[in-house]
């Protein structure tokens, strides 16, 4: 069950990864670094939840391909490295 659900958020997270690298976002007032784009909160949201999934099911196990597809997101050079970082800061790796 914890499994298929990390295989369901990974999917999300996959289809929200842009086709191509989009332009800087107008600077924030409030932090002095870029805007967001909505996909990058999306991108966030699906490692947050892949991470609380997995600290609150210890003796869950991801599979070699769930692991090779979290490296995939990660590394991709079009997904914003600030939006992928969440999904590869939880200790299952």
């Amino acid at each position: 069950m914890v499994i298929e659900k990390i295989s369901e958020i990974l999917s999300i997270a996959e289809k929200n990864i842009p086709k191509s690298l989009m332009p800087d976002q107008p600077i924030s007032k409030y932090s002095n670094q870029p805007e967001w784009y909505g996909f990058e909160h999306i991108i966030w949201r699906s490692g947050d939840d892949i991470r609380l999934l997995l600290s609150e099911n210890k003796n869950s196990q991801l599979s070699e391909s769930q692991v090779r597809r979290i490296i995939d997101i990660s590394t991709d050079e079009d997904a914003p490295i600030k939006s992928v970082r969440n999904i590869i800061s939880f200790d299952k790796l």
